[in-house]
């Protein structure tokens, strides 16, 4: 017996080869323990404390996991999530707290494609509510910098907000603070107008959306035309509908390139009405044109950018025409370009 547990290796408990190995009882399967973070930050949860979020910088309020409602029923606000977003007063598209910040702010924005420099260090603030009109002459840099403030485009250097929301951050964000109306106006020929609304209306998840498409189209004076493809419409009502599609989830900030390009004078006197009304909305607006005398009558400001920055800014409650013209030649006229 002692002979076998030898040559099968057996061991004793006090170390000697022969004895018989004693047996355990298997005990408790092991549990896992999260991290002490981890545990920390369920703890504060379950006592409905408040965490931060230290990649946006801001205080919400901490809700159970996989609720996505507070006590009472009310949305629980998560960052980076759009959808429950306080859409502030109607009409305006502004929370409480975007009131606080200035509507745009641009800090040394460069831009430079390859060795040619477009934007060299654009400081620009406007402030919630005002209509700004951007000149200056082709080439200058106005629809790149247009571009970069809706996103579309990376500043070489520098760093802009809307409404607070920094563009190098969550982008879903900062495009539910803005509408854009380019040369390109984004809409499905093969569509109808109240098709191409409807089509955006669920990209922004715009709440009473077919009250919405309605008010919109009559205001754009594109009622009776909602169920027609939009290749029959001309350029003129393509643009309107543009607009209307810009200003479908009632941002708070309306961008607008040189709006009135390729219009006749009719379409474009509808357009500048249409603008005109949407200013006195408490909405900010930002447009680019070449045209001084209706940048004047527009505006409640008027910059020139020149030579890849803002070289002249002024309100135009005073402002004569030609006083302007006379800014934008001794800017821009008389300038050299430089590469």
């Amino acid at each position: 017996m002692d002979r076998g547990r030898r040559a099968a290796g057996i061991r004793r408990h006090d170390g000697r080869r022969n004895a018989v190995p004693e047996l355990r009882r298997p005990g408790p399967a092991r549990q896992h323990h999260p991290a002490p973070h981890v545990q920390i930050g369920r703890a504060r949860r379950r006592h409905g404390e408040h965490y931060r979020d230290r990649r946006a910088g801001r205080q919400f309020p901490a809700h159970p996991v996989g609720h996505r409602h507070r006590a009472g029923g009310a949305p629980a606000h998560r960052p980076g999530d759009l959808s429950d977003v306080d859409t502030g007063e109607a009409g305006t598209g502004m929370t409480s707290q975007a009131k606080r910040w200035p509507a745009v702010e641009a800090r040394s924005i460069s831009k430079a494609f390859g060795r040619y420099r477009v934007l060299r260090g654009v400081d620009l603030r406007i402030e919630q509510g005002e209509f700004l009109a951007l000149l200056g002459p082709n080439g200058a840099g106005k629809t790149t910098f247009l571009r970069i403030l809706a996103t579309l485009s990376r500043p070489s250097e520098g760093r802009a907000w809307i409404n607070g929301q920094p563009l190098d951050g969550d982008t879903r964000r900062v495009r539910q603070q803005i509408g854009l109306v380019s040369h390109q106006t984004f809409l499905y020929g093969d569509l109808t107008a109240e098709e191409n609304l409807r089509f955006y209306g669920r990209l922004y998840r715009v709440p009473a959306l077919e009250e919405r498409i309605a008010e919109l189209l009559q205001r754009v004076g594109l009622y009776e035309r909602r169920h027609d493809p939009v290749r029959t419409f001309s350029r003129g009502m393509q643009q309107r509908l543009s607009i209307a599609r810009a200003v479908l989830h009632d941002p708070p900030v309306l961008l607008l390139d040189e709006p009135d390009t390729g219009l006749d004078q009719q379409a474009a006197r509808m357009l500048r009405e249409l603008l005109s009304l949407m200013g006195t909305e408490q909405r900010t607006i930002l447009m680019t044109t070449h045209q001084l005398e209706r940048a004047r009558e527009m505006s409640t400001r008027v910059a020139i950018l020149a030579g890849g920055q803002i070289r002249w800014d002024s309100p135009t409650a005073h402002l004569s025409t030609a006083e302007l013209a006379e800014a934008y030649m001794e800017l821009v006229e008389r300038r050299p370009t430089h590469p």
